[in-house]
């Protein structure tokens, strides 16, 4: 089960929830459930209630507000291979 989430409004929990109570066939016939999301513009790693969170990093520079509020992000694209089966198979990285 893959849920992609912008970020910057629900916490990874809650969406741990919601994707349980929104899809409860999809959550039960799942071994795997990963959540993706782009807005935190770092790179974390959670295993939360039978899900596992990923923030992605970012791709954008930093601009004005990015130096104003101090945020250091490293720059990178990640590419993520898939199973239904196996889940995971890999992960790159590759920086910007």
């Amino acid at each position: 089960m893959l849920l992609l989430d912008h970020g910057d409004k629900a916490k990874p929990v809650r969406l741990v929830t919601l994707a349980a109570a929104q899809w409860p066939e999809i959550w039960g016939a799942t071994k795997h459930r990963l959540t993706l999301s782009g807005q935190i513009h770092h790179e974390t790693r959670k295993e939360i209630g039978g899900r596992t969170f990923d923030s992605i990093g970012t791709i954008i520079p930093r601009d004005s507000f990015s130096y104003s509020h101090a945020y250091t992000a490293t720059r990178g694209l990640v590419s993520m291979v898939l199973d239904k089966v196996k889940g995971e198979i890999s992960r790159n990285r590759v920086s910007l």
